[in-house]
């Protein structure tokens, strides 16, 4: 017997979201050894020091081996971009339907004449998450992000 339920990729698309939200939520329901919630001075702090070592030249990799291990998620510092400088504004917002806060950051970025203002969501302990909200945007949604141009695949 055949079930009636669609087997294509608009009924299975919430599954990879929710294991992604489950995988982000598991240290803010307790699991992890040293409490998950940064207040928003370590947020920064956090924040600080992932734009410092874009800044120094260093690769998003370098920072999961620190002492105060960071995984830094922002799509044009892995493609290579260069940082020249940058300034946070503010001391960062918490919003309801963010996992921690969040800051403005004006930054300067070799070869870009105009400066880029973005925000970054921080949360997370062991590793500590710095996300370019880009990139969390993409992740949250990452069922209806368009194909990358020049990709193969099932329509």
């Amino acid at each position: 017997m055949r079930s009636s339920r669609q087997v294509g990729s608009a009924a299975l698309s919430p599954w990879p979201r929710a294991i992604v939200l489950t995988v982000l939520a598991l240290p803010f329901l307790g699991c992890s050894p040293s409490g998950a919630l940064l207040n928003p001075r370590e947020a920064r702090v956090a924040l600080t020091t992932a734009l410092d070592a874009w800044k120094a030249g260093k690769k998003p990799d370098a920072l999961a081996s620190s002492p105060n291990a960071l995984t830094a998620v922002d799509a044009q510092w892995q493609a290579g971009q260069v940082l020249e400088d940058y300034l946070v504004d503010g001391d960062g917002v918490e919003e309801a339907s963010l996992p921690g806060p969040a800051f403005a950051v004006k930054l300067r970025v070799k070869g870009v004449s105009a400066e880029v203002k973005t925000r970054y969501i921080v949360f997370g302990r062991e590793p500590t998450w710095v996300y370019r909200e880009d990139d969390w945007t993409r992740l949250l949604n990452m069922d209806n992000n368009p194909r990358p141009p020049g990709s193969r695949g099932r329509p």
